[in-house]
């Protein structure tokens, strides 16, 4: 009988290292009753090797970064491109980096939207970078794209980039531990946290002819540094649909955090100086340019081959200091939400997620509560009571910067 324990369901990110780095296919992944992925031992198949253990970012402790605030760059970035950026989340600089390697016949990973599936794919050529560009609120699928990575290293012909979350790129990096990783460029994100499944599920109850989702966002009214509205593009049998984000479950759910992963309310990943070689996110609070319309990212350069890197890029690059940075970005140092996982809704999401309707799941988790007295406003104030008591821990913390 097996002896090996994996990451707790409080601690684990989902990331799949574990899947990947056994051999017995003895692990497998699946989603759980509160919409996450969670793996589980197959202990028939398993001989105890612990290989799952040891790439386990969480377990095997390995530090994946620190708030030194003198060991990385920080800009406001966008790609020169306009047509591009526009396609893009907020300035293109993912594209920008992607394209570098793409016309020098390396290799591309990142997500791609397959249905209402996000998938984890590498890509080749240019012309399927619009597949992988824009922001994807959900946990990727990266069964089998660690160990597609390493062959490519292993091969030592080519470069590859890989996109993903901070707990993603610590797997993978976990993953590939003992082979040269000059080859090997990483881009994470300034991550909100990993929404439930349950809310795309309810999303294809609700539009039941739906055939993928186009879009988690766009630029049709512009990009915002302050007040962006997020808005849902869905492809049915009818043909696009529009969302906007106060009829959406989906975004605004993600956009509150209430139904994030555990983990996510304590990302042992988030830091000013990291081990990926960028850090790329919007940059919120951004005042100082015309072209904020068109979206602005912000920037963070960690290693010394991404900063030798840079000067290859289609980018205009504006250097910013640490506090403008993390001002209205406080996920780049800060990934504690205390207190969200006992959230009331949280605590009882599953059921809750069975029994009611989206108007009530609105109320429940995106906080679409009017300010009239009802047995809902108490929850609202509960909210706001945990959202401003984080925001002072964060600025207790990091208000030196």
């Amino acid at each position: 009988m097996s002896k090996v324990k994996l990451a707790s369901r409080i601690d684990c990110t989902g990331c799949l290292a574990c899947l990947d780095a056994c051999g017995k296919k003895a692990i497998r992944f699946a989603y759980r009753e509160d919409g996450h992925l969670y793996p589980e031992i197959q202990e028939d198949k398993c001989i105890g090797c612990r290989k799952c253990v040891s790439v386990c970012p969480v377990l095997s402790k390995k530090e994946y970064g620190n708030n030194n605030r003198n060991k990385s760059n920080i800009y406001a970035a966008w790609i020169n491109d306009r047509e591009i950026r526009f396609k893009s989340s907020s300035g293109g600089v993912f594209a920008a980096v992607a394209i570098h390697f793409l016309k020098n016949g390396d290799y591309v990973c990142g997500v791609k939207m397959e249905g209402t599936e996000a998938k984890h794919v590498i890509i080749d050529k240019i012309e399927d970078l619009e597949y992988i560009q824009g922001s994807k609120y959900l946990q990727s699928n990266t069964a089998g794209i660690y160990k597609e990575i390493k062959n490519i290293l292993k091969k030592g012909d080519k470069k590859i980039l890989f996109s993903g979350t901070p707990c993603q790129v610590a797997g993978l990096l976990s993953f590939i531990d003992g082979i040269d990783r000059e080859r090997l460029f990483c881009i994470d994100i300034v991550c909100g946290g990993v929404p439930s499944r349950l809310l795309v599920n309810r999303l294809c109850k609700t539009y039941p002819q739906i055939k993928k989702i186009v879009s988690f966002r766009d630029k049709d009214n512009f990009w915002k540094s302050h007040g962006f509205c997020y808005s849902l593009k869905i492809e049915t049998n009818d043909g696009i649909i529009r969302i906007p984000n106060n009829q959406n479950l989906l975004i605004e759910g993600f956009s509150h955090s209430l139904t994030n992963r555990y983990s996510c309310f304590h990302c042992r990943f988030s830091y000013l100086h990291r081990r990926a070689d960028f850090t790329i996110g919007d940059f919120w609070g951004y005042k100082q340019r015309d072209e904020v319309k068109e979206g602005i990212s912000l920037l963070l350069v960690h290693s010394s081959k991404a900063k030798e890197l840079l000067n290859k890029l289609d980018l205009t690059l504006v250097y910013s200091d640490i506090k403008t940075a993390i001002r209205y970005n406080k996920r780049v140092v800060y990934g504690y939400k205390y207190l969200y996982r006992y959230f009331p809704s949280r605590l009882y999401m599953t059921q809750l997620f069975t029994l009611c309707s989206d108007k009530v799941l609105a109320k429940l988790f995106c906080i679409q509560i009017s300010n009239t007295f009802n047995a809902y406003i108490l929850l609202k104030l509960l909210y706001v009571l945990i959202t401003k008591m984080n925001y002072m821990i964060f600025k207790i913390k990091y208000g030196k910067y």
